[in-house]
C-alpha cells in the first residue's frame, strides 16, 4: 500500500498563503503610490459635512489573477486531501479512474450534495461523515456546531468553503475583478461631538471618481471646516468584490477562506499520518479574525 502524506496539501495551501501575500505587497505598493484624495464640504442645507474622493485608480488588474490563483491551490489542497483519504479507504493506490473522480464536495443543498458525493465514495464512513457536516448546508446547524453568538451563526468553516468554491469556480470563466471600497470610523471623533454632531454614514457603493462616501450630520447649522482639517485620517480604503461579502476586504475574505481550509486539514492529519480518528470539530480558529 502507497503511504498517505499530507504534503501535497500542504503545499497546495502554502501556495495559496504565497499569492496572499504577493497580493497583499501589491496593494500596500499600490495605495503608496496612488492615494486616495478625500474632500469635505459644509452643507447648510443638509446639516452636514460631506465627504467625497478623488483620484481614485482601478485596481490592479494584476489582483485579480493572484485571487483566483489562491482560491485555486486552497480548493485543491482540498481535493489532495481526499484522494489521500481514499488511499487509506482503499488500502491501495487509486486506479486513474478513481483518482480523476475523487474530489472534496462543497454543496449549498443536501440533494446537491448526495451527487457529489461520489467524490468520497472510497473514504471511510467517519472520514464520509465529518466532510458532510462541514457542508455549507449544514452551516446553521447547532447540533453539530454548537450555539455561539459571535462569530455566527452561520458557522465559519462551511460559510468560508462555499466562498472558497465560488471564487474558485468563478475564476475557471473570467478575470475576478475587485473594486475600491471605503470605510469610515466606527467611532467618530470627540471634537465631532463636542461641536453638535450627531451621527455618521457612509456609501455601500463601489468608488469612482467623485463617488460620495459619507457624512458627519449635525444637529443645527454644522461648524465652519476647521483650519487644517485632514479629512483622509477618518477614512481607509480596501479592494472588495462585490459578490460575496461586498464592503469586506479581499484580504479578509481570502484569509478566512484560508483559515477554514487549513482547520480541515488539521482535523485530517491524524487520520492520513497516523490512520487515526478525525480530530474534534472545532468551530473556528480566530487568530485572523471574521
Amino acid at each position: 500500500m502507497p503511504q498517505a502524506t499530507m504534503d501535497g496539501c500542504r503545499a497546495k495551501l502554502a501556495r495559496a498563503d504565497e499569492h496572499l501575500r504577493s497580493f497583499e505587497d501589491s496593494l500596500n505598493s499600490f495605495r503608496a503610490a496612488h492615494p486616495i484624495k478625500v474632500t469635505v464640504e459644509r452643507n447648510v442645507d443638509e446639516k452636514a459635512f460631506i465627504f467625497h474622493v478623488y483620484d481614485v485608480e482601478p485596481c490592479n488588474p494584476e489582483w485579480g489573477v493572484l485571487i483566483g490563483d489562491c482560491a485555486h491551490n486552497a480548493r485543491s489542497s482540498l481535493d489532495h486531501l481526499v484522494f489521500q483519504l481514499s488511499v487509506q479507504g482503499l488500502g491501495r493506490g487509486l486506479t486513474t479512474a478513481e483518482a480523476r473522480s475523487s474530489q472534496f464536495p462543497v454543496c449549498e443543498q443536501m440533494d446537491s450534495y448526495r451527487r457529489a458525493e461520489r467524490g468520497v465514495v472510497h473514504l471511510l464512513p467517519e472520514h464520509k461523515q465529518r466532510i458532510w457536516e462541514v457542508q455549507p448546508f449544514n452551516a446553521g446547524d447547532e447540533k453539530i456546531w454548537g450555539p455561539h453568538d459571535m462569530p455566527g451563526p452561520p458557522a465559519p468553516i462551511p460559510s468560508y468553503l462555499r466562498e472558497l468554491t465560488n471564487l474558485n469556480n468563478a475564476d475557471k470563466h473570467r478575470v475576478i475583478t475587485p473594486v475600491w471600497h471605503g470605510v469610515g470610523l466606527v467611532k467618530l471623533p470627540t471634537e465631532f461631538r463636542e461641536v453638535g454632531g450627531v451621527s455618521g454614514g457612509g456609501t455601500w457603493a463601489a468608488l469612482e471618481e467623485g463617488t460620495r462616501i459619507g457624512e458627519w450630520n449635525f444637529d443645527s447649522t454644522p461648524p465652519k471646516i476647521p483650519t487644517g482639517f485632514r479629512p483622509e485620517q477618518y477614512w481607509t480604503f480596501h479592494p472588495s468584490l462585490r459578490d460575496p461579502h461586498f464592503a469586506t476586504s479581499v484580504s479578509r475574505i481570502l484569509g478566512n477562506c484560508l483559515t477554514a481550509t487549513r482547520m480541515i486539514l488539521d482535523m485530517f492529519e491524524p487520520c492520513v499520518l497516523r490512520g487515526e480518528a478525525p480530530m474534534p470539530l472545532r468551530y473556528w480558529d480566530g487568530s485572523r479574525g471574521l
